[in-house]
Protein backbone atom coordinates (compact mmCIF):
# COMPACT_ATOMS: atom_id res chain seq x y z
CA UNK A 1 0.00 0.00 0.00
CA UNK A 2 2.62 2.57 -0.86
CA UNK A 3 4.47 4.34 1.93
CA UNK A 4 1.86 4.13 4.70
CA UNK A 5 3.09 3.91 8.27
CA UNK A 6 1.11 2.80 11.36
CA UNK A 7 0.85 6.49 12.32
CA UNK A 8 -0.80 7.24 8.96
CA UNK A 9 -3.39 4.55 9.62
CA UNK A 10 -4.33 6.22 12.90
CA UNK A 11 -4.73 9.61 11.20
CA UNK A 12 -8.36 9.33 10.08
CA UNK A 13 -8.51 12.95 8.89
CA UNK A 14 -6.09 12.55 6.01
CA UNK A 15 -5.12 9.01 5.04
CA UNK A 16 -2.01 9.09 2.91
CA UNK A 17 -3.12 6.84 0.10
CA UNK A 18 -1.23 7.22 -3.12
CA UNK A 19 -3.02 7.34 -6.45
CA UNK A 20 -1.57 3.87 -7.06
CA UNK A 21 -3.26 2.58 -3.88
CA UNK A 22 -6.59 4.08 -4.88
CA UNK A 23 -6.34 2.62 -8.40
CA UNK A 24 -5.46 -0.83 -7.03
CA UNK A 25 -8.40 -0.76 -4.60
CA UNK A 26 -10.77 0.33 -7.39
CA UNK A 27 -9.50 -2.47 -9.61
CA UNK A 28 -10.00 -5.04 -6.86
CA UNK A 29 -13.48 -3.71 -6.12
CA UNK A 30 -14.34 -3.91 -9.81
CA UNK A 31 -13.16 -7.51 -10.04
CA UNK A 32 -15.14 -8.47 -6.94
CA UNK A 33 -18.23 -6.73 -8.33
CA UNK A 34 -17.86 -8.68 -11.59
CA UNK A 35 -17.71 -11.97 -9.69
CA UNK A 36 -20.74 -11.07 -7.57
CA UNK A 37 -22.74 -10.17 -10.69
CA UNK A 38 -21.70 -13.41 -12.40
CA UNK A 39 -22.53 -15.49 -9.30
CA UNK A 40 -26.01 -14.00 -8.98
CA UNK A 41 -28.09 -15.31 -6.08
CA UNK A 42 -25.52 -18.09 -5.39
CA UNK A 43 -23.05 -15.46 -4.23
CA UNK A 44 -19.35 -15.87 -3.53
CA UNK A 45 -17.48 -16.85 -0.40
CA UNK A 46 -14.58 -14.87 0.96
CA UNK A 47 -12.40 -17.92 0.10
CA UNK A 48 -13.29 -17.46 -3.56
CA UNK A 49 -12.67 -13.72 -3.37
CA UNK A 50 -9.26 -14.13 -1.74
CA UNK A 51 -7.94 -14.84 -5.22
CA UNK A 52 -8.44 -11.12 -5.90
CA UNK A 53 -7.42 -9.73 -2.51
CA UNK A 54 -7.41 -10.63 1.15
CA UNK A 55 -9.02 -7.33 2.19
CA UNK A 56 -12.48 -8.57 1.15
CA UNK A 57 -14.30 -6.67 3.91
CA UNK A 58 -12.64 -3.41 2.89
CA UNK A 59 -13.54 -3.87 -0.77
CA UNK A 60 -17.14 -4.75 0.20
CA UNK A 61 -17.20 -1.51 2.17
CA UNK A 62 -15.95 0.38 -0.89
CA UNK A 63 -18.70 -1.15 -3.04
CA UNK A 64 -21.35 -0.34 -0.44
CA UNK A 65 -20.12 3.27 -0.35
CA UNK A 66 -20.63 3.35 -4.12
CA UNK A 67 -24.28 2.43 -3.55
CA UNK A 68 -24.29 -1.33 -4.10
CA UNK A 69 -26.37 -3.41 -1.69
CA UNK A 70 -24.28 -6.39 -0.69
CA UNK A 71 -25.62 -8.95 1.74
CA UNK A 72 -23.51 -11.38 3.73
CA UNK A 73 -24.10 -14.52 5.73
CA UNK A 74 -21.75 -16.60 7.82
CA UNK A 75 -21.39 -20.06 6.30
CA UNK A 76 -19.08 -21.74 8.80
CA UNK A 77 -16.14 -20.66 10.92
CA UNK A 78 -14.44 -17.80 9.14
CA UNK A 79 -16.18 -18.38 5.83
CA UNK A 80 -18.74 -15.81 4.75
CA UNK A 81 -20.92 -15.70 1.66
CA UNK A 82 -21.56 -12.40 -0.09
CA UNK A 83 -24.16 -11.66 -2.75
CA UNK A 84 -25.33 -8.61 -4.59
CA UNK A 85 -28.89 -7.56 -3.88
CA UNK A 86 -30.67 -6.81 -7.16
CA UNK A 87 -31.46 -3.16 -7.77
CA UNK A 88 -35.10 -2.31 -7.19
CA UNK A 89 -37.17 -2.16 -10.34
CA UNK A 90 -37.75 1.32 -11.61
CA UNK A 91 -41.09 2.58 -10.55
CA UNK A 92 -43.04 5.13 -12.47
CA UNK A 93 -44.28 8.16 -10.58
CA UNK A 94 -47.92 8.00 -9.50
CA UNK A 95 -50.46 9.54 -11.83
CA UNK A 96 -52.51 12.55 -10.84
CA UNK A 97 -55.50 10.32 -10.07
CA UNK A 98 -53.42 8.00 -7.86
CA UNK A 99 -51.95 10.95 -5.94
CA UNK A 100 -55.41 12.52 -5.57
CA UNK A 101 -56.94 9.27 -4.25
CA UNK A 102 -54.11 8.84 -1.75
CA UNK A 103 -54.40 12.44 -0.54
CA UNK A 104 -58.17 12.08 -0.15
CA UNK A 105 -57.73 8.81 1.77
CA UNK A 106 -55.28 10.52 4.12
CA UNK A 107 -57.60 13.47 4.69
CA UNK A 108 -60.77 11.35 5.03
CA UNK A 109 -59.72 7.89 6.28
CA UNK A 110 -63.30 6.79 7.05
CA UNK A 111 -64.24 7.13 3.40
CA UNK A 112 -61.05 5.58 1.94
CA UNK A 113 -62.68 2.16 1.43
CA UNK A 114 -65.74 3.66 -0.27
CA UNK A 115 -63.67 5.77 -2.69
CA UNK A 116 -61.58 2.83 -3.90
Amino acid sequence: MGNITPTDLLDKKSPKLTSEDIEKNASQSGQILSLLVAAGARGCTNEQLWGICHAVNSRMGDLREQGYTIRSKRERGRIWKYWLEPAPAETKPPTFEERHRREEAERFPLFAAVAS
